[in-house]
């Protein structure tokens, strides 16, 4: 096979998001999921009430990651550290290159290249080992399947899809977003045969299939959702997610874009990109599409977590209308040695920077653990074992879980959805020292407070004569009374 300049383009922005993608880990609910994942593994069972916490151990927990979390566990226990990044690397990056198929083949590889490439680094900010680049990858499958459908109306491309549910709502809560997916390729073949009605009249029988079909595969996909540990309450628990109170309100990905914050340019670009491009009206674009981009947009708007579905969702959609306007080459082999030449470093420097990135990973992984959560804290408890229930931040609850379950149960941490509001808006009026924060600080019952050393808790137990600093670093501080 000739290496064409395509290839190399291609290779280039894959191998560039791959490197972006492997970074330290540096996501405090990481090391919870990978407890879990450990407690999974060597207890053989999946809890279903919170192990890890003392003020709510034994609460209802809807444990929906829990295949995730195994594999999440196992390559860190077989493998290390560094396999697992490159392993969510490398989902991330799938999930791209599946969008990046989805763009016409008008627009590839030039055109569509650049669009996901601004696409990868809109959504750059979420990227992490995180369960939800599994169904950042899943979303971009089925949109690839149904684009397929669309396409070909070959019934093959739904198959897939509830097998695919079966491993996905035991992967993610954001499964859900599958079968909203398929009600959207639902939603817009029924508009548009609609809309051909009140045009030409009545249609055949024939061309009501594609809606039937949809509808089938959505119904499947509901049904083999059922085929989990928590049966039907997964169905429902996405939704308690998603309006939760105190997610929205203290939990930043949760928030909307701030563009004053530059990191969200590239996001803002792409809508405008797409309302600009789409008002230019060259070509039409068809009703499912709308549903899409308008679906997708609204969603990142209201919460920067959907920016990286919205960049596998739009970019491909947007690459077909600069396409449009723009044409470019495909690119050919060129018989000169020169370029063959180039075309292999190329290559190779991808290669070459891929593996310097990655060897440097575990010198940077403790770097980031060092700067980022409370290590030498959790070294002092583990050799020092004083008595007392601990009183922690809600950043490094998850941290906290990793290193120190069973010795010291946590008082909180980011499964938010297994604390609620109320519990979460009583913890942050004592973090934030509020009126009555003593007292109820005194009602948790907690012997020992590890937080930020410059967080207003730690400066008003600094002057209180109840509590006594044990413990201090650059980072964090342990008071005990």
């Amino acid at each position: 096979m000739k290496i064409l300049p395509r290839h190399v383009f291609l290779l280039v922005l894959l191998g560039g998001i791959f490197i972006a993608a492997s970074r330290p880990i540096g996501d405090p609910d990481f090391w919870w999921h990978l407890q879990t994942g450990k407690q999974i593994v060597e207890s053989g069972t999946i809890p279903h009430a919170d192990l890890f916490s003392s003020s709510v151990m034994g609460k209802e927990w809807i444990t929906h990651e829990w295949l995730t979390e195994i594999i999440v566990y196992l390559l860190y226990n077989k493998l290390g550290m560094v396999p697992l990044i490159v392993f969510f690397s490398a989902i991330i990056t799938a999930a791209f290159y599946f969008a990046f198929l989805r763009a016409p083949d008008l627009s590839r590889p030039y055109i569509a290249g650049f669009v996901v490439f601004v696409g990868a680094v809109a959504s750059a900010p979420l990227w992490g080992i995180r369960p939800q680049m599994i169904s950042l990858l899943l979303t971009s499958i089925f949109l690839y399947l149904l684009d397929d459908y669309e396409k070909n109306r070959k019934v093959k491309s739904l198959i897939a899809l509830p097998l695919i549910m079966i491993l996905w709502v035991n992967l993610h809560g954001g499964f859900i977003l599958g079968i909203g997916i398929i009600g959207i390729y639902l939603g817009g073949n029924l508009l548009t045969l609609l809309a051909t009605m009140i045009r030409k009249g009545v249609p055949p029988l024939n061309a009501w299939n594609p809606i039937l079909y949809l509808a089938g595969t959505a119904f499947l996909c509901v049904i083999t959702a059922l085929v989990n540990p928590n049966t039907y309450k997964i169905l429902v628990y996405p939704f308690q997610t998603l309006f939760d109170p105190a997610m929205q309100q203290y939990i930043v990905e949760w928030f909307s874009p701030d563009f004053h914050n530059p990191i969200w340019l590239p996001f803002g670009f792409l809508v405008l990109a797409l309302i600009g491009f789409g008002m230019a009206g060259k070509g039409s674009i068809s009703i499912t599409r709308i549903l899409l981009v308008l679906v997708a947009t609204y969603a990142a708007f209201r919460s920067v977590r959907h920016i990286p579905l919205f960049a596998i969702t739009a970019a491909p959609i947007l690459a077909d209308l600069i396409a449009r306007f723009i044409k470019l080459p495909a690119g050919s082999e060129t018989g000169k040695p020169l370029f063959r030449w180039l075309n292999a470093l190329l290559i190779l420097a991808v290669l070459i920077s891929a593996g310097v990135v990655i060897s440097s990973l575990p010198k940077k992984q403790l770097e980031k653990e060092a700067e980022t959560f409370p290590t030498g804290a959790a070294d002092w408890l583990l050799e020092n074992q004083p008595e007392g229930k601990l009183f922690n931040s809600y950043t490094w609850g998850g941290y906290l879980i990793w290193r120190l379950y069973p010795d010291y149960p946590v008082y909180i941490d980011g499964r938010a959805d297994v604390y609620g509001a109320e519990f979460i808006n009583d913890f942050v009026s004592i973090y934030s020292v509020e009126n009555g924060w003593e007292q109820a600080l005194d009602a948790t019952g907690a012997g020992l407070v590890l937080v930020e050393d410059d967080c207003r808790l730690a400066k008003a137990l600094q002057q209180s004569s109840e509590w006594h600093k044990v413990y201090q670093d650059d980072l964090s501080v342990i008071f005990q009374n």
